[in-house]
């Protein structure tokens, strides 16, 4: 996992790409990783493949229903798909919504 988070962040430039395979692979071992999931949606976005990246966001989400970072990752992602994808838009919204009902929670 940090191999693979280092190179979605190095300083000569990221590889998510590469990130995404080294997820892949953790995700193999540990299938029940929420964090996995994420960090693979995530690269996936960074990587230009917004489609792509859904499965393991809404997987995330799946596994770790309590975690704001999931939903708000997942409302951002088809937010960025709802440019071009009308369909994608009322996901966004309930994913959001969801995320924003985590925070109203916490500070209350």
């Amino acid at each position: 996992m940090l191999q693979a988070r280092g190179l979605q962040r190095q300083a000569e430039g990221p590889d998510p790409a590469a990130a995404a395979a080294l997820y892949r692979r953790v995700i193999a071992l540990v299938p029940r990783s929420a964090e996995a999931h994420l960090r693979l949606s995530e690269a996936l976005m960074e990587a230009g493949d917004l489609d792509g990246a859904v499965a393991p966001a809404r997987r995330a989400t799946e596994l770790a229903p309590r975690s704001a970072e999931a939903w708000a990752h997942l409302g951002t992602l088809q937010h960025a798909r709802g440019r071009g994808k009308e369909d994608a838009r009322p996901l966004a919204k309930q994913a959001l919504e969801r995320t924003l009902s985590f925070f109203q929670k916490t500070l209350r």
